[in-house]
Order: C-alpha cells, then structure tokens, then sequence
C-alpha cells in the first residue's frame, strides 16, 4: 500500500484562477495518502496524469487484488485510467517512437 501522496510527488497544491469539480477533487485528495484514497480520485490523478509514478503502481496493485470501493463512476473505471496510462507511457517510451531523438537511435539514422 502506498503511504505517499500527490503532494510528495509534485509539490503543495497551488490554488488555479478557477473553481471545477475536478479542481475541488484533486484538492480535496492532494493530501491524501494513495493507499487511503478512493478509486475514483486516484483514477482522477491518472487521468490527469498526475505523479503517474506512483498513482499507476498503486491502481495495478489494487487491480491485482480485486479491490472495489464503490466510488468509481463507471464499472472497470481504475482499470481503464490505469490501462490507458501504461499504453501512453509505452508509445511514449517504444524503440519505435520517432519522436523520441536518442544519439544513435532510430531517429538518427541515416534512410
């Protein structure tokens, strides 16, 4: 279970120009240890991608283990915010991405 928070990853909260139901949420669970927080706010911060390090390992955990709260909006909604996250993170981090430019890589080689 995971003891840190949002605002260990990040930073303390930073009040926006504006009021959402998104803003008071995150708000709300800034400081909330992950392991404490319900599925639904930590779906929240991954699909805000929020300190993806580790809010996607706690919602695999949680996933693994078949833990339901009943706060998510919509069945399997942790499952999909997490899945989501990890197929960002692969196309962003895939050998065949040629976006990403490392000395020598794909990207610079000669066609």
């Amino acid at each position: 279970m995971e003891i840190r928070c949002i605002a260990d990853i990040i930073g303390p909260w930073i009040e926006p120009d504006f009021e959402s139901s998104l803003i008071a949420r995150c708000r709300d669970n800034w400081l909330v240890p992950l392991g404490e927080m319900s599925n639904y706010a930590l779906a929240t911060f991954i699909r805000q991608q929020f300190a993806w390090e580790i809010t996607v390992p706690e919602a695999r955990r949680r996933i693994a283990i078949g833990f339901l709260d009943g706060t998510e909006l919509c069945d399997d909604e942790l499952f999909v915010a997490a899945s989501e996250a990890l197929m960002t993170i692969f196309a962003a981090n895939s050998p065949n991405n040629p976006i990403r430019r490392t000395p020598g890589g794909a990207a610079d080689r000669p066609r």
